[in-house]
């Protein structure tokens, strides 16, 4: 079968290096007062970020975590656990997960590393953003969740129905909005009604990396979560300590994730402006 060639854009800077990121005399103080709180990987600017940025997106439910690519491995973790007994088979086979052939390799990886099987699908030019047909052609029974990605901000052409075609069918639609923090979609192609990227599926993820549209740092990113997932990723972002010694299941210490305490005032300024 033939293949078509896809150009995808060329670099025109290099964001890791002196460019895309400019701290300023706002983020000191961030930091400062975090550190005068006595609080850098916890306490009230991570509960109050949390909840800002679900109420900024449209979600009810908002948890920080180390960083995106660990957001994307809880919430297929997430999505694993609360698949149905017919998923996940009694033969042994792996449970799949499809995701996008053109992405950040984090895609991929939260799902491998999660222990499901990889199922890669087509993408549309130009966008390079996945192909909801192709997805649709490479579910199958074992298929226990879909991740999309919004790539370049650009969301995915044909997100919102699919979102409803998987839900009919018990899938977990996971949105990757590593490039998308305020991007918004139609609700459909009559309505002038639109829903921000990040609430179409079950699950969306969020990130802060220097590269991305809305900055902190390295470390501090987001995760979004409705009501079913909310008490997996909790357990996970903590070791699984719901309270001292009770460990459920492998977690992460995320206190990495808890440098959103530090980003809290700042990011809060970015989401004014924004709105």
């Amino acid at each position: 079968m033939a293949t078509t060639q896809i150009a995808l854009p060329k670099t025109k800077h290099e964001l890791e290096f002196n460019q895309g990121s400019v701290y300023e005399e706002e983020d000191k103080e961030a930091v400062l007062r975090v550190l005068e709180a006595s609080a850098p990987s916890c306490g009230n600017e991570v509960l109050s970020f949390e909840r800002e940025f679900a109420e900024f997106v449209g979600t009810q439910y908002g948890i920080a975590v180390g960083n995106a690519t660990q957001g994307l491995e809880i919430a297929v973790r997430a999505a694993l656990a609360s698949a149905t007994a017919a998923v996940r088979g009694d033969e042994g086979g792996q449970v799949e997960v499809v995701v996008p052939s053109i992405s950040w390799i984090s895609t991929a990886c939260s799902a491998a590393l999660a222990g499901a099987k990889v199922i890669f699908a087509d993408v549309v030019d130009p966008t390079c953003c996945i192909d909801p047909e192709s997805v649709k052609r490479l579910v199958t029974p074992r298929t226990a969740a879909v991740i999309v990605v919004h790539l370049f901000g650009r969301p995915v052409d044909g997100v919102v129905e699919l979102a409803s075609w998987l839900r009919e069918r018990g899938i977990v639609l996971i949105e990757d909005c590593a490039h998308a923090v305020g991007a918004v979609v139609l609700e459909s192609s009559s309505s002038s009604s639109s829903i921000n990227c990040g609430c179409i599926g079950d699950i969306g993820v969020f990130s802060f990396h220097q590269q991305k549209n809305m900055v902190w740092s390295t470390s501090s990113y987001f995760c979004l979560a409705p009501q079913p997932f909310v008490n997996t990723h909790k357990y996970t972002q903590t070791h699984t300590h719901k309270h001292k010694g009770d460990t459920r299941r492998r977690g992460y210490g995320d206190n990495k994730q808890r440098n959103s305490a530090t980003a809290h005032d700042r990011l809060s300024f970015s989401l004014r402006s924004i709105l």
